[in-house]
């Protein structure tokens, strides 16, 4: 993946991708760890993976929004990340 001219190696999985007309649905599990009460609240870690995820599926999908959730199995939370929140952790990943 290349970032303001910085080529970062990247390696991952995506659980679930779903493909519709008009949009791109990422979708990561989470198990074994204590959901978030808010968006807000959500680690650092998980929102730069689904932000790298969007950036590196982006140019091979024109035109469709990217979707990017977070599943928190311990109680079946569901968070869909904001622009925002995910143009943040991208921003952040760049620093690093």
């Amino acid at each position: 993946m290349t970032l303001e001219d910085r080529r970062y190696a990247v390696s991952g999985r995506i659980d679930r991708l779903a493909i519709l007309a008009d949009r791109v649905v990422i979708l990561d599990y989470k198990t074994n760890r204590v959901p978030p009460a808010s968006e807000e609240a959500i680690p650092f870690a998980h929102r730069a993976q689904l932000a790298i995820y969007r950036e590196i599926l982006a140019p091979l999908y024109p035109g469709k929004r990217i979707d990017c959730m977070l599943v928190y199995t311990e109680n079946a939370s569901l968070f869909t990340l904001s622009e925002k929140a995910l143009g943040l952790a991208l921003a952040a990943v760049k620093t690093k």
